[in-house]
């Protein structure tokens, strides 16, 4: 397999470039190259053959990069999965688990890995094809953020990986040393693609599970990119105000998953850096428009340029294609049409079609697309039609909120109402709050403010506002 084969040839020209960073553990390209020979020796021990489909459950995200690429040198299609979504390995289809965690004992068998794996071995080793590289072979499968509260499996070939690995190299305005921070986990395919990117250019990817460790890591490693969800990199800013760090090794900042507000930005350019980036896309359709931030800045809602080769069209509701800058449905031209994956051929149709992803906007002539919200979460409120995205944005710009969210309730009168979660940092006075929201937004009338411990986000940081709703008792 090409990624497991491009991290062997850079164990062999680079050994002790840093490969993967963790915590306070460094991988260099030589031990990845060695971990992916020795763990697909044992996992073909253990009967994993070309064509299985395999599960991967690990806490350590550097073990799961190398299990990961050991799998796929074997040729099978692989999928990292986190706790929290093990109820999905019976509709992945999979044959086996890796993992050292206990999990139910239904389902597929259980492969264990212990830190032997990760050791020499005399176990003969497994034969390889060129069959595994066949562009339109099936070799990574992921779980959608599940903004809907619907996630879904998708599936990715080999040309479809690496295509969306050379869209992440377009929307890198920023050049560095090669050490970036990733964020998102490989659950999903662009923590996936990230990975595939750094290691086929044999740069270095470092990992971090919070905001404190995220620090330590940057200025440890002297990281110069970061690649994450608005959410993830509040949580630097908030680990700084009481961790002594100064980021100053960072040149570029990467966002994909929900919108970010020019205050945010802001803050950001103050405090880490000014390369600030955005991007729009799915799980399903890949990344579909990009920008840096200062392009949009003047715009709200403007999340990009749709990117070459790219199609997307601005529809009614009967599907006609509506005149650039008419609000309507987006749709893209997705391979599969973004089809659900579903067990059965390595090499499935992957015809395109299109992908509805349930958001609404408009498309420039310029081809500068505008998110102004999602379908199902439209509120038909005083009779107004509001996406709480846009109360979302302007709720992120007051200081005295940890975190916020508009949703839509049927009220006691039976019509449609806006309320308004919180997060406060402390006390927060609901009358002036609302007149507050009534002096930016005197078309939306805000019923009710919720208090609430937290806002649900999907991994990607988009509001689940269907749990968010029920959280909240509306």
């Amino acid at each position: 397999m090409i990624f497991a084969e491009a991290a062997m040839f850079q164990g062999r020209a680079t050994p002790h470039r840093p490969a993967l960073v963790w915590a306070d553990r460094v991988v260099t390209y030589g031990m990845l190259g060695e971990g992916i020979d020795w763990l697909s020796r044992r996992f073909h021990a253990e009967g994993v053959r070309a064509g299985d489909t395999v599960a991967i459950m690990l806490d350590s995200p550097v073990r799961d990069v190398i299990a990961t690429l050991a799998l796929l040198q074997l040729g099978a299609v692989t999928a990292s999965m986190r706790p929290d979504q093990i109820n999905e390995l019976p509709r992945l289809g999979a044959s086996a688990l890796v993992t050292t965690a206990d999990v139910p004992p239904r389902g597929p068998r259980r492969i264990r890995p212990g830190d032997d794996w990760f050791a020499p071995t005399d176990l003969p080793p497994p034969p390889s094809s060129p069959e595994h590289d066949h562009p339109g072979r099936l070799c990574r499968i992921a779980t959608t953020s599940g903004t809907t509260g619907h996630p879904k499996l998708v599936a990715a070939t080999v040309s479809e990986t690496l295509a969306r690995i050379r869209t992440n190299i377009l929307c890198h305005w920023e050049q560095g040393s090669g050490r970036s921070l990733l964020l998102v986990g490989t659950s999903m395919l662009w923590g996936f693609n990230e990975v595939m990117r750094h290691i086929l250019s044999g740069m270095t990817i470092c990992f971090a599970t919070s905001g404190e460790e995220a620090l330590r890591v940057i200025d440890l490693f002297k990281v110069d990119s970061i690649f994450a969800a608005p959410q993830q990199v509040r949580a630097i800013l908030t680990a700084m105000n009481d961790t002594p760090a100064t980021c100053e090794s960072v040149r570029f900042i990467g966002f994909a998953g929900s919108l970010v507000t020019p205050v945010f930005v802001d803050e950001i350019q103050r405090r880490i850096c000014r390369t600030v980036a955005i991007s729009y896309g799915s799980s399903e359709a890949g990344k579909t428009a990009a920008a840096p931030f200062e392009r949009l800045r003047s715009t709200p809602g403007a999340v990009g340029y749709v990117l070459p080769g790219r199609r997307v069209e601005v529809v009614d509701d009967e599907d006609r294609p509506l005149p650039p800058a008419r609000e309507g449905r987006i749709r893209i031209m997705a391979v599969a049409g973004g089809r659900p994956f579903e067990p059965g051929p390595i090499h499935p149709d992957r015809s395109e079609d299109w992908f509805y992803p349930g958001d609404i906007g408009r498309l420039t002539a310029e081809g500068l697309l505008i998110i102004t919200g999602r379908s199902d979460e439209v509120i038909n409120a005083g009779g107004n039609k509001i996406a709480p995205d846009r109360i979302d944005q302007w709720l992120a710009t007051r200081r005295d909120l940890s975190d916020a969210a508009a949703f839509g309730v049927t009220g006691a009168s039976g019509l449609p109402e806006v309320w308004i979660a919180v997060v406060p940092r402390g006390h927060l006075d609901a009358a002036d709050f609302i007149a507050w929201c009534e002096a930016r937004l005197p078309d939306i009338p805000v019923a009710r403010i919720v208090e609430v411990p937290a806002i649900p986000r999907t991994a990607m940081g988009k509001v689940e506002r269907g749990r968010l709703k029920a959280l909240a008792g509306g």
